[in-house]
């Protein structure tokens, strides 16, 4: 997430809409966006761990997911203890209906590391056209909720990092787990569904 990137959206495309969390209206708003830009170009969407909303964004339906950040682990150089550094983040997953279609993007969500959405019933089953899923979400317990509740055609992993030899190896490990997952492997490369 940039926050200047999103600023320079608002400013150059008039019809652009912010969707996200509290911590993510708050970047903006530090990086420089204007009280008019946040009151007029962005929806906060606050929710507790597992909730989640129906909006309507310009005519597009979308329902947003409040799913835990992929876990990191680091040293707490006070205490020593290993802790995720990512505990505290509000991260949002978008089931997105457009066109007839349906698209999921998890954000930074690693579908095994939340599986109370899925226990719990709060996800309903839905047949999904296009998933997509961090680079490192491969386990079988991650196919395993795609199957029994998505029910996707395809799976499109992201965040991948840039050098081609490690594209190379993930294409190969994800492929172990997902029938044909789609790995760009090129800076803006495009493939149509």
């Amino acid at each position: 997430f940039s926050p200047q990137s999103v600023i320079r959206r608002l400013r150059n495309d008039a019809s652009a809409v912010v969707v996200g969390p509290p911590q993510m209206i708050t970047a903006i708003e530090a990086a420089g966006a204007t009280k008019q830009e946040i009151d007029e170009r962005t929806i906060d969407v606050d929710l507790e761990l597992f909730d989640s909303t129906e909006l309507d964004v310009a005519g597009i339906g979308v329902r947003a997911y409040r799913l835990r950040h992929s876990k990191s682990e680091i040293e707490d150089p006070k205490t020593g203890e290993m802790v995720d550094r990512h505990r505290n983040v509000e991260n949002l997953v978008y089931l997105i209906e457009i066109g007839g279609r349906s698209i999921l993007h998890v954000g930074d969500a690693v579908l095994s590391q939340n599986p109370e959405l899925f226990d719990d019933g709060a996800f309903d089953k839905v047949d999904i056209d296009i998933v997509f899923l961090e680079y490192f979400d491969w386990s079988e317990e991650t196919r395993a909720i795609l199957d029994s509740w998505m029910n996707a055609d395809h799976t499109v992993f992201m965040h991948l990092p840039t050098e081609a030899d490690e594209i190379e190896s993930i294409s190969q490990r994800l492929e172990l787990t997902f029938p044909s997952p789609v790995v760009f492997d090129t800076p803006l490369q495009i493939r149509e569904f």
